[in-house]
């Protein structure tokens, strides 16, 4: 039988992004809910990369409540590695989640993150008001 249990051991924290909202296209109501193109830039620190995080956010807040993450950017290392990234995911409230990121690069040292298992949990910084947060953070976790 599977163990399907997680331990703690096999999750690997492998970087933090606090991230600013840099461009916003607002495009209203759709047919599927409220559309919004967020672009965005973040820093990343962690014991496996560190750099900066640059991309577009094609966001869809739906009629639920429920906004989805649709995440197309790049990675730029500090050591002079580009890796391109996306990520699916929700937000519910405050609440970030990535459900499925995904990487593709040719350098040699991040290839493994092309195969690699990961997952991040964050939250946004609601503006007095209301309205999209104008600031987020992230933590990524790779799952050996």
């Amino acid at each position: 039988m599977l163990n399907n249990n997680l331990s703690v051991d096999q999750i690997e924290k492998i970087m933090y992004m606090k991230a600013k909202v840099t461009s916003l296209v607002d495009y209203g109501m759709t047919a599927s809910g409220v559309r919004f193109d967020v672009g965005f830039e973040g820093q990343l620190s962690g014991e496996t990369i560190n750099g900066k995080m640059q991309g577009v956010d094609y966001f869809l807040m739906c009629p639920d409540g429920v906004g989805l993450i649709d995440v197309r950017g790049v990675i730029y290392t500090d050591d002079g590695a580009k890796i391109a990234v996306s990520i699916a995911g929700f937000m519910t409230g405050p609440e970030i989640k990535d459900s499925h990121v995904c990487f593709e690069t040719g350098d040699e040292k991040y290839k493994w993150l092309c195969n690699a298992t990961v997952v991040g949990k964050g939250q946004n910084f609601p503006v007095e008001g209301g309205g999209l947060p104008k600031e987020f953070e992230v933590v990524y976790y790779v799952i050996r």
